[in-house]
């Protein structure tokens, strides 16, 4: 249990804690996290505090990355819409 604790928190540290850094910089940026590690209490953790948009694991099928990223720029677009009307 300490072990897999241990890994938790440095897996946490290098994923997570540089998503909060970025938050803070760039609130409107539409994150995606690329993992090759499918540690599920990690990429809960990227989604609900770092309001990450979509976890793709690695390996992942053909075409996956690139529809996701176009998935995000949809989103971005409707969001800076929807900023500009408030």
């Amino acid at each position: 249990m300490r072990r897999w604790c241990s890994l938790y928190v440095v897996v946490f540290l290098l994923a997570v804690q540089p998503l909060l850094a970025q938050i803070e910089e760039r609130p409107e940026v539409v994150r995606i996290l690329l993992s090759g590690n499918a540690d599920v209490r990690v990429a809960r953790d990227a989604i609900n505090v770092c309001g990450v948009f979509k976890l793709v694991l690695k390996p992942s099928p053909a075409g996956e990355i690139e529809s996701t990223i176009t998935s995000a720029l949809d989103r971005f677009e409707v969001e800076m819409k929807t900023q500009s009307l408030a």
